[in-house]
Order: structure tokens, then sequence, then C-alpha cells
């Protein structure tokens, strides 16, 4: 199975990475730093060859993903296309998603050294290993940007099994016909 992800598919990635950002920036617990370290910046920017889709959209409101919050998504990306392929139309029915988010760990562990260069002096700021914020951090965007794919996943699923619903499909027609 191919794992390499093509342009358009690493294009909508960065715009999905870009969606979770500013959902991960919604919380107010969030930690500022870990919060910029995620955004694109000098230090750890988004290649222009992925960011098409975020400029033809962008209206001022977007956010860039960094480089390594691509890298983390393009790993789920990875392992959702594979399980979809794996599975089909029958997922397994018991920890899908705890699966896939281990599953994309194991594959960045080799490449855990290159991840959000900004983020290594606050890392040394923390007392304690309970307050790792990287592995925080890389949980909190697998479990987000797997979670949003599922729901896209299931929902294919669901519309493939049943059909178009029909209301949806003839709404003029069921109001003019008072239905």
């Amino acid at each position: 199975m191919q794992t390499d992800l093509n342009a358009f598919t690493s294009n909508a990635c960065a715009y999905i990475a870009g969606w979770v950002l500013f959902s991960m920036s919604k919380n107010p617990k969030a930690c500022s730093e870990c919060l910029l370290a995620l955004q694109s910046s000098p230090e750890d920017p988004l290649p222009d060859n992925q960011k098409h889709l975020i400029d033809i959209r962008n209206n001022g409101g977007l956010k860039t993903p960094s480089a390594s919050m691509f890298k983390v998504c393009s790993a789920a990306e990875k392992v959702v296309k594979l399980n979809e392929a794996r599975y089909g139309s029958k997922p397994p029915t018991t920890n899908i998603r705890q699966r896939m988010v281990i599953e994309a760990k194991s594959s960045l562990l080799s490449d855990t050294g290159n991840l959000f260069p900004s983020l290594n002096p606050h890392l040394n700021d923390l007392e304690s290993d309970t307050e790792n914020h990287y592995t925080q951090l890389i949980d909190q965007i697998l479990n987000k940007y797997i979670t949003l794919k599922l729901h896209f996943y299931t929902a294919k699923i669901t519309e493939s099994s049943i059909g178009v619903p029909i209301r949806s499909h003839f709404t003029k027609l069921i109001l003019f016909k008072h239905q």
C-alpha cells in the first residue's frame, strides 16, 4: 500500500491541520508558547507547495500550521488511509481512534527530534515529566485530526449504505406538496 501523499492530499491535510490549530487555540487552558509552536514561523515554516489550498481559501482568517504540525497531521492521514484500505466499509468496532493514534505515534517516533524546534527552550523550563507538553500536543493533534477524519469516513459509509436521503433530495417537491 502506497503511503505517500499526493499534492492534492497534502494540501488538504495542511488545510485540515489549520483547522486543528484553530480548534486547539480556542481552548482557554492551552499553553501560549505551545500554540505559537503550532503556527507557521520562520523557524518552522510550512513549505509553499503544501499551502496552495490555504492561500486560495484564505480571506484573512485562516491559520497556517507549522511544518512540524503538518508532519504530525500527515502521519495521521497516512494511518487513516491505510486503515480505510485495510478495513473498507467494515472497520473494527472498538477503540479504532485509539488504535489509529498509537499507529500514528509509532510512525512519528523516528522523527521526534525534528518536530517543534521552537519548543525546545520551553520544554527545558518544565519541572517534571508529567507536564510534558510535547507529548500532550502530539496526542491532541492526532486525536482531533483522526476524530474529524473518522466522522467523515463514517458519514461516507452511511451515505453509501443508505443512499442520499430522499427528503433532502426532493426538498422543493416535498414543500410544494405539503408533506
